[in-house]
C-alpha cells in the first residue's frame, strides 16, 4: 500500500474520433490522479473535463464520467488524513522544485547574455508546451535512451 501511495504515474485519458474509413483524430485527453480512490473501498466517480490538444489546448471538448477503483482490493484503506497529506507533500515539493529551477534558468540566462551581445539573439528554449497545453521544462520532454547497442555518449555519437 505504501508504494502504491508514492507512486506519481498519473493516468492519461484521450478521447479518439474514429471514421468510416478507419482513420483516428485525436479529440481531447486528460490526466488524472489515480490515487484518489486509495481511501475508497468502493471506488472513486470522477467528472472530468477533457480538453482539446493543439491548436484547440486549453478548450473544452466534453465531459467524461469514470469510476476508478484498484483491483485487486486493498487488505487495507489507506486513511483518508495520509493519502491527503501524501498528495500535498508532492505538490509542495514539485512547487519548490519549479520555483528553484525558474531561478537558475534566470541566472544562467543573465550570464549567458553577458558572454556575448550576439547572444541575444539567438533563439533559446527553456520552456515549451505539451499537447495538453501545460508548460514544462524542456528537460523533462527527453528521456534517455535504453539500448543494449549504446553502450555510451561516444557510441550515441557515431548515429
Amino acid at each position: 500500500q505504501g508504494s502504491l501511495l508514492t507512486c506519481q504515474s498519473r493516468l492519461l485519458l484521450t478521447v479518439v474520433r474514429t471514421n468510416h474509413a478507419g482513420h483516428k483524430h485525436l479529440l481531447g485527453s486528460c490526466e488524472v490522479d489515480w490515487r484518489q480512490c486509495l481511501d475508497k473501498t468502493e471506488g472513486t466517480q470522477l467528472n472530468l473535463e477533457v480538453t482539446g490538444t493543439k491548436s484547440d489546448c486549453g478548450v473544452s471538448v466534453g465531459l467524461l464520467s469514470v469510476r476508478i477503483k484498484i483491483l485487486p482490493a486493498l487488505q487495507k484503506r489507506i486513511s483518508s488524513e495520509v493519502l491527503k497529506s501524501q498528495l500535498t507533500l508532492e505538490h509542495d515539493r514539485k512547487l519548490e522544485r519549479d520555483r528553484l529551477f525558474l531561478m537558475y534558468t534566470k541566472q544562467w540566462w543573465n550570464e549567458y547574455l553577458a558572454l556575448r551581445p550576439t547572444h541575444a539573439d539567438r533563439l533559446v528554449k527553456i520552456f515549451t508546451e505539451d499537447e495538453l497545453g501545460n508548460t514544462l521544462m524542456v528537460c523533462m520532454m527527453l528521456a534517455p535512451l535504453q539500448s543494449p547497442l549504446i553502450e555510451s555518449a561516444r557510441h550515441a555519437a557515431r548515429f
